[in-house]
């Protein structure tokens, strides 16, 4: 009987918790208009190359970048492509997908590096889904003077960034196209619902542990990607995850290419799918890719985990990009 009404009391505290604690939610971005002002793009690029040289605890190669498509004489050009990557990821990890497409057309190049990542265990916690979306419009921003028009190449939660960039001002005057690997639009866990229920800032940390951390597959990804964050960010993907659902993507008009993993153990694929069924946008195409058991199903090209796949997805992407 004590027993029971032990556990009478916990249901009974847990309810009022529920009831009076409040639910996160997804910090509003600031948007500034434009740029701070810089006189020749050799100067933008400049500026965030300082920027990221001061940015204490920043891991070596995971710095947001541009690259020029003639470096001897930085001018802009017709197509600027801009990658965005994933949760506790860099710009590595799919590289060389983005700059061999880039490389064709002859095009500059803008690898972001999305607020608090690179930068180990400590970053992540820091920052919120707000803070992302607001470096992701300034990394806009710098591909709108880096190109007369954008192409974004973005992976897992990268691309649901990509998708909320989508619905803010002019932004789809200027994009050419959205090429999505793995594109995180839900995740496969179905508890993730509860990462925004009341008081969850609170108990997430004593359910799940203050940090998460999991297995690199190899020495790169352990130097390029955050193997150990805050499990808070948890909560801040399943904000950002919760705001793009209320999108109406039959309106959409943006070409939009997919290539994902029908056995991804990360995102949930079928989620990727009806999205795409349901986009507006013209041209449009969707790829299930074969990855062979034991290979990463989530991210599964570039140099870092799936090099084997880097002709077929650029193939594929460059064939895509051709109808435009």
């Amino acid at each position: 009987m004590v027993g029971a009404l032990i556990g009478i009391s916990v249901v009974v505290v847990l309810v009022i918790v529920l009831r009076l604690a409040e639910r996160p939610k997804l910090i509003s971005p600031v948007l500034p208009d434009e740029l701070p002002r810089y006189q020749t793009l050799e100067q933008l690029a400049l500026r965030l190359h300082t920027r990221e040289a001061n940015e204490r605890g920043l891991k070596p190669g995971a710095e947001a970048l541009v690259v020029f498509a003639q470096p001897a004489k930085p001018e802009r050009t017709k197509i600027c492509y801009l990658y965005l990557h994933g949760l506790s990821a860099s710009r590595q990890e799919i590289s060389p997908v983005t700059e061999t497409l880039a490389a064709a057309d002859q095009a500059n190049a803008l690898y972001a590096r999305i607020s608090g990542h690179g930068m180990g265990t400590a970053g992540m916690g820091k920052y919120h889904a707000g803070h992302w979306l607001e470096s992701v419009w300034e990394y806009w921003l710098m591909a709108r003077a880096l190109g007369e028009r954008v192409v974004i190449v973005a992976t897992s939660t990268g691309a649901a960034s990509a998708v909320w960039l989508t619905q803010q001002r002019d932004v789809d005057q200027h994009l050419q196209a959205l090429l999505l690997i793995a594109p995180n639009f839900g995740v496969s866990d179905k508890r993730a619902f509860l990462l925004t229920w009341p008081g969850a800032r609170t108990w997430i940390p004593w359910v799940a542990g203050r940090f998460h951390s999991w297995e690199p597959r190899n020495k790169l990804q352990a130097k390029y990607w955050s193997t150990t964050y805050s499990t808070l960010a948890w909560i801040e993907m399943q904000l950002l995850l919760e705001q793009i659902a209320h999108i109406d993507y039959q309106k959409m008009k943006t070409p939009l290419m997919i290539q994902v993993s029908p056995e991804d153990p990360v995102i949930n694929p079928m989620r990727a799918r009806a999205i795409f069924e349901q986009w507006g946008g013209v041209p449009k195409a969707f790829r299930w890719v074969t990855v062979p058991s034991g290979d990463s199903q989530h991210v599964f090209v570039g140099d870092i985990m799936g090099p084997q796949r880097n002709d077929e997805v650029i193939h594929e992407f460059r064939l895509f990009l051709d109808q435009l």
